[in-house]
Order: C-alpha cells, then sequence, then structure tokens
C-alpha cells in the first residue's frame, strides 16, 4: 500500500512525528521519497490509516496512492479516480511536486477537462476550485469532497509522471482551534505551547499508553491534555506556580466535559505545586517513562536579542535547565525519554534584514545528569533533512519557528541511561 502523508510547515517535524507514532503502533512504514510538501510512504502492515492519522498532529492531510501515470496526466486519468454515484457529484484537485524540476500544472484547465468527461456521461458535477494549486483542509471539509459523493484527488508530480491518489482524512483543525482559544484558563503572558506542537511532542516520547506521563512545567496543562487524548493513562503535572496548577486542573476538566473522547478517556491525573528542585520529592524514584515539557523560555520579546544580551539571556536559563536535567533523571525509570523545548533567540546583525541565532549550549550537562541526546530518526530519509526543513543535524534536534517569532522552540530528545 502507498500513501501520501502532506507535512506541515516544519516538514522534519511532521516526518520524525510520522515514524514515531508508526513504530510505536507497529507500522512497518518505509518512506520512499518526500519533498517539503509531501512524503510517499509504503507498507505492508494492515493499518486504520485514519485512525493513524488521527493520533498525529504535524500532517496536514493523508491519501491513498492507487495509480502511477507513467507519462502526461489527462483528464481521463483524474475521471477514473472519482467514485461512482448516481447523486452531483463534488470533485477537487491538488497538484504537489514531489521531485524536483517537475513541471507546473494548470489545475483549473485539467479539472475543467474532467468536468467535460462527466458532461458527456451526463453527470451532474462541481469542481471546487482555489486560489492555489493545493486545496486547504477546511475547502476540503466544507465542499462534501470526503464524502460519498465527494472526492479531493491528489497529483504527485514526478519529472516522467505522476502518481495519483485520493484524500481519506484531513487534520480536525476546529478541534485543535477550540482546545487552544476555547479553554476556561489560559495565560498569554506565560507564553502558550500550541496543541498541536504539544501532540507531536508527546508522540516523540513513543511510550506505552499504559505508562506514566510527567510534565514538570505544566503551565495551562496543553502536554497534558494531548496526552490524555491519545491514551496514556498516568499522568503527572507539576508547576511552581499554584496558579498555573490551577489552570492545568480546570482546563482537564473542562476538556473532560468537551469532548465525547474525553469523557471516554480513562486516565489517572495528578498535580502538584513545587520548584523543580522539589520535583524528585514529590515523586516515585524512577517511576516515571517520559517527560514532555516546556520550560520557561524567558520574557517574551518584540525584536532579537542585541549582541549584548545573549550572554544573560543564556546564563539564566542554563541555570534553571541544569536544575531541571537533575530532577529529570531522579525520577526517571531506565530508557526513559525527555522530550522537551529549548528556546533559540534571534539575534540582531548589523543590518535589520540580517539576524542569527543563538542556542543553549548544555548537551554536556545533561550528559552529566545521566541523560544522553536521541536523534530524531531522520537519518535514514534521502535525502536527510535539512535546516530549512526544520532538522538541525549537528545539534541532533527540530526546530520549530514562525516568521513573527524572535525566541524559537528547539525540541531536543534524551533518554536515561
Amino acid at each position: 500500500m502507498k500513501y501520501a502523508f502532506f507535512l506541515g510547515n516544519t516538514p522534519a517535524l511532521s516526518l520524525a512525528e510520522l515514524s514515531a507514532v508508526s513504530a510505536r503502533v507497529g507500522v512497518d512504514l518505509k518512506i520512499v521519497r518526500w519533498s517539503k510538501e509531501v512524503a510517499l510512504g509504503e507498507t505492508a502492515s494492515n493499518v486504520s490509516m485514519d485512525q493513524l492519522f488521527r493520533a498525529l498532529a504535524g500532517l496536514v492531510k493523508v491519501a491513498e496512492i492507487t495509480k502511477a501515470v507513467p507519462g502526461p496526466l489527462t483528464p481521463a486519468h483524474i475521471r477514473s479516480m472519482l467514485p461512482a454515484t448516481g447523486r452531483k457529484l463534488f470533485f477537487g484537485l491538488s497538484v504537489y511536486a514531489l521531485e524536483s524540476g517537475t513541471r507546473t500544472m494548470d489545475c483549473r484547465k485539467l479539472g475543467l477537462g474532467v468536468k467535460r468527461l462527466l458532461s458527456e456521461e451526463e453527470r451532474s458535477a462541481r469542481f471546487v476550485t482555489s486560489r492555489e494549486d493545493t486545496l486547504s483542509s477546511i475547502v476540503i471539509n466544507t465542499n462534501k469532497l470526503l464524502s460519498e459523493r465527494g472526492a479531493e484527488i491528489v497529483v504527485l508530480l514526478l519529472r516522467n509522471g505522476a502518481y495519483l491518489g485520493r484524500t481519506l482524512a484531513v487534520q480536525p483543525y476546529e478541534e485543535y482551534a477550540q482546545r487552544d482559544m476555547e479553554r476556561p484558563a489560559r495565560d498569554a503572558k506565560a507564553g502558550m505551547l500550541p496543541p498541536k506542537i504539544a501532540r507531536m511532542m508527546v508522540n516523540l516520547a513513543r511510550m506505552s499508553p499504559d505508562g506514566t506521563l510527567l510534565d514538570p512545567f505544566c503551565g495551562s496543562g496543553t502536554v497534558l491534555q494531548e496526552a490524555a487524548l491519545l491514551g496514556i493513562s498516568h499522568l503527572l503535572g507539576s508547576d511552581r506556580d499554584k496558579k498555573a496548577v490551577e489552570r492545568t486542573r480546570m482546563n482537564l476538566e473542562w476538556l473532560g466535559n468537551f469532548t465525547s473522547q474525553m469523557k471516554a478517556a480513562s486516565f489517572s491525573l495528578q498535580l502538584i505545586a513545587c520548584s523543580i528542585e522539589e520535583l524528585p520529592a514529590h515523586m516515585p524514584q524512577g517511576g516515571i517513562h517520559a517527560i514532555v515539557t516546556e520550560p520557561y523560555l524567558g520574557p517574551p520579546r518584540i525584536k532579537p536579542l542585541s549582541p549584548e544580551e545573549v550572554p544573560q539571556s543564556v546564563k539564566e536559563l542554563s541555570s534553571l535547565y541544569r536544575r531541571a536535567f537533575a530532577s529529570f533523571a531522579r525520577v526517571l525509570a531506565p530508557g526513559g525519554r525527555v522530550v522537551m523545548v529549548w528556546p533559540v533567540w534571534r539575534v540582531a546583525g548589523r543590518s535589520v534584514a540580517r539576524t542569527a541565532v543563538a542556542f543553549l549550549d548544555l548537551e554536556r550537562a545533561a550528559h552529566e545528569a545521566g541523560l544522553t541526546v536521541i536523534d530524531p530518526s531522520l537519518e535514514g530519509l534521502h535525502p536527510v533533512p535539512g535546516a530549512e526543513h526544520g532538522y538541525l543535524k549537528e545539534r541532533r534536534s527540530l526546530l520549530y519557528q514562525r516568521e513573527d517569532q524572535h525566541v524559537m522552540r528547539e525540541i531536543r530528545l534524551f533518554k536515561k541511561t
């Protein structure tokens, strides 16, 4: 079976999450080709792709690939992919370059050619279009393209031909927005980890559902809510701020009443107000299977750091993170994983248009505490993702950023040795 996985804004993070979840659920998935927009995967496993897809947060949509076209693409090729229905048909096209050097394609011209073929068959059809060559999840959902009488046909262009497939599912964007914006307790000043990133981090931990997950900087409870929705049985959260602990409690209670999935979920939740140094006194020693967390990243920034500000910012955060490593090592089970965010600062250059970045250099401190860096399993891909895709090969980490961010998120993975 061949599937097309459509990647988010940070392709390396999407690919790492896909690899982690596939391994966790026992799906032997091989990525045979990929570009910054889409990855083509093959598997012999008998898998519910819709179920696998819903566990992932880094993919925009997934499609089953059923046809390879060796030469020029024609409307007849697209017509053969459409479902048989006696009612009005809704269809759309999305075109992606799977290989570099592919020619552009006029989606509108191709789609109108398909509509003419359907008209000759005396079939009523609506061709769904957008301004782009690809249809968004919103367009797909609101135009019946995932219904029995609809289809989004995806075209993966090669230098000599194309793969064709039909979209199976799109990301539940409304659910993520609700879990982010409609929670009763939010603190924008403290900084908020987006639910999608929180879910990807939980997935990167590769833990068993019956294990114990800890977020020692729980904030508003975003990591814990995504872990609960993924079926993690035992959840622990702590924060030195009592108000943060209460926000987490309120949000998890709200979520339990908000979704049928949470109502049916079975998990235990323990929340504690304590500092990172006090954490081991409140936790079972060696009883934590995974720590997934975003610690304090420093004060919000409205502009890049100046070069003179960098040493002080690094010093202040390094102290906190070193203390965290010591506590993590005490509470983690042997082989337990840590998935955590480190800040990466934009640093102003000599001109506004030129900026550099500043990292935390704490790998040795983590190692001395008993934590070994884990690579996010991207080395087997060809080509290996680069910094432009969000993979920092030398640091063995993933970088999540937006253009307007002055403090970016570096996702680091460790294992207790």
